[in-house]
């Protein structure tokens, strides 16, 4: 740029809103600075290519698995990075944000408990989804899960039934354990035995 404005004898900043298209330079200048910086061999950059997206949306308000979160993004960003692919990060638990982040990519990670009403405004757009945490009977979506967080969850849910002992806290606890190993032992799922 310096070149250019040495050349025109105009200072840098007016060189650079004429090659940016900005205002305050008149249409002759922009033009001469053009033509200065052609005939110096100056070209302008060709459009970049569009670099598909992908949309990783964390609940703002799951604190509780914020270590698993940050595992998450910095896996999903270093393999979004290796394939090619921009990642717009998003935490939120508002639905019209999350349809705006799915809209624009081709495809998104739900991480975290978002409700019922969000996840079928999600859906509706139409975009692969992937989920971690629970899901409903029969839901057709990816999951991405870790058995340590849904035991914790699953001891929590337990625990937070209306009329559960307060017993219930002992690990040998019958009900607790079988509550444990149903919740983690689903249907054509795979787990890692429970363990005391």
């Amino acid at each position: 740029m310096a070149r250019i404005a040495q050349e025109t004898g105009l200072s840098k900043f007016a060189v650079s809103r004429a090659l940016s298209g900005k205002s305050g330079v008149s249409d002759e200048t922009r033009a001469r600075v053009a033509a200065v910086a052609k005939s110096l061999g100056f070209e302008r950059a060709p459009p970049k290519a569009d670099v598909p997206s992908m949309g990783v949306i964390f609940h703002d308000a799951d604190l509780i698995n914020s270590e698993l979160h940050m595992l998450i993004q910095s896996g999903v960003q270093a393999e979004a990075h290796r394939a090619g692919y921009r990642v717009q990060m998003r935490w939120t638990h508002e639905a019209g944000e999350i349809e705006a982040v799915i809209g624009a990519s081709r495809g998104a990670i739900l991480v975290g408990p978002h409700d019922q009403q969000t996840l079928a405004r999600a859906y509706a757009v139409g975009k692969p989804l992937v989920r971690t945490g629970w899901l409903e009977p029969l839901e057709q979506v990816d999951q991405v899960c870790a058995t340590d967080h849904e035991a914790g969850s699953a001891v929590a849910n337990f625990l937070l039934e209306p009329g559960a002992p307060l017993d219930s806290l002992h690990s040998g606890n019958t009900g607790l354990s079988r509550a444990c190993r149903t919740t983690l032992r689903g249907p054509g799922s795979v787990r890692a035995p429970w363990r005391y």
